[in-house]
């Protein structure tokens, strides 16, 4: 948009001498008197080109009325002249939001959450445009797409059963009371009230996880807001640029009313997340948002964590052939002696846990139904446990990852179970029951990167 522009001081004024008496002194008899003698002050700047809106600072309100007045000074035979004149022009809107977020990482989820009170993402809208405007915003479910900036997402898809899309008030991600729920679905929602110069709305999305989700499943969401008005997204501006599906209109500018021109440029990434919308049709587009079409995207999303991992070990300690699989040290016998499974066989279970990082369980107990082929120690024909020797480190992998325990040989005593909390405290030795069998074995609160175990040794039956 281009107006006749002038703003020079006084101080910038300039003396000129009208060429007309030089002219009639040249041409004119000496003894004839001048007939009009003109000087021209000139006291204000004469525009001679144009200038843009840029020359003004970005945040001058649309609707503004800049008057710009010239005034000329003159004498004619002696006689002080004036002249003046104005121009006036409207200052147009400049229509552009922008989408952020502040997740750098995937926002952690565990199977069974519930949308209303589990983790959510957030979407920040910020109106930078030059007068309030209505907004207008999309859900697009994404799917396994790839965020720029996150780890690389996984093969298998949350697929949540359900979501909560909500106006964050306070921003913190909650749902709390008296905030305004958009939706259950992806889809296109109007924003309430309109949002003023520079003001920004946080839009929250939390999803139901399905409780038969596993560790590293992932789904993607992006947010679209785009310029409306009365709720409704605008499908063009008044300099031939168009939202999805909008149709182009290339109109004059008038200096005395107000025009629209979409100002938005993209900045995300090129890898498909930022994705543009078509509010018309109500569906996404399956292309990356533009430049000026009054709308901005960006993308984020969820991936699940078992808060708790948990594995179970078993080997074979001793067998009444090949006697002990490990010396008095905890090392294994050389040369190498491996016990089998036979009946009489002594084995060791360890049931690991871990705490993932970054989340926390509390009252984490285990229960552990025992074979009926296996049988306490002391209720068999074989060794006794006082004769077995442990191993000094046991490796547990969980999760992929490989956890050591040292455990006390207090595990061979017969007829027990023995527990070590997740806080480390002293191993807490605890009777069978008739099975045998763990009955609520306490490992109390495990937190971020904690382990605890339960430990016991049991005889492959060999009773006739």
């Amino acid at each position: 948009m281009q107006h006749l522009f002038c703003s020079c001081p006084e101080a910038r004024s300039s003396n000129i001498t009208y060429l007309g008496q030089a002219l009639f002194n040249r041409y004119m008899p000496a003894t004839r008197t001048p007939l009009i003698k003109v000087v021209v002050n000139v006291w204000a700047c004469v525009a001679l080109g144009m200038s843009t809106l840029s020359a003004w600072a970005d945040g001058t309100d649309s609707g503004t009325v800049v008057t710009n007045s010239v005034t000329m000074n003159y004498t004619v035979n002696a006689v002080n002249q004036s002249a003046n004149t104005t121009v006036d022009f409207t200052v147009d809107r400049k229509l552009r939001l922008d989408v952020t977020t502040n997740q750098t990482e995937w926002t952690t989820v565990v199977p069974g959450q519930v949308a209303t009170t589990g983790a959510s993402i957030q979407f920040v809208i910020t109106n930078n445009s030059n007068s309030a405007t209505d907004v207008e915003i999309a859900l697009i479910d994404q799917g396994l797409q790839q965020v720029d900036g996150f780890t690389s997402v996984g093969s298998t898809a949350i697929s949540p059963t359900a979501l909560a899309v909500w106006e964050d008030t306070n921003g913190d991600g909650v749902l709390d009371g008296g905030e305004n729920t958009l939706g259950t679905s992806t889809g296109s929602y109007a924003l309430t009230g309109t949002l003023a110069e520079d003001e920004q709305r946080t839009i929250s999305v939390s999803v139901d996880v399905p409780g038969a989700a596993t560790a590293d499943n992932y789904q993607s969401y992006t947010l679209v807001a785009a310029v409306a008005n009365a709720g409704v997204a605008l499908g063009n501006d008044d300099s031939g640029n168009i939202s999805p599906g909008g149709t182009a209109a290339n109109n004059p500018n008038l200096k005395d009313s107000v025009e629209i021109v979409f100002a938005d440029q993209f900045t995300g990434s090129l890898s498909g997340e930022d994705e543009g919308y078509n509010f018309i049709t109500d569906a996404a587009t399956g292309a990356d948002d533009g430049d000026f079409d009054g709308q901005a995207a960006n993308a984020s999303g969820f991936r699940t964590r078992v808060a708790l991992g948990i594995a179970k070990h078993v080997e074979v300690l001793w067998d009444p052939i090949s006697t002990n699989r490990y010396d008095g040290t905890g090392v294994p016998v050389i040369p190498a002696s491996h016990p089998k499974a036979i009946p009489g066989a002594i084995l060791l279970y360890v049931i690991g846990v871990r705490a993932n990082a970054g989340l926390d369980a509390t009252s984490v107990t285990i229960d552990d139904d025992i074979p009926e082929t296996l049988v306490d120690p002391g209720n068999t024909t074989g060794e006794a446990p006082a004769n077995i020797n442990m191993p000094a480190i046991v490796d547990v992998t969980i999760d992929g990852s490989v956890v050591s325990f040292g455990i006390d040989s207090a595990v061979l005593a017969n007829g027990e179970y023995h527990v070590q909390d997740c806080a480390g405290n002293a191993i807490v030795s605890t009777a069978f029951a008739a099975s045998p069998e763990v009955d609520d074995a306490d490992l109390g609160a495990c937190d971020d990167g904690d382990t605890g175990y339960v430990a016991y040794v049991v005889t492959v039956d060999d009773t006739p």
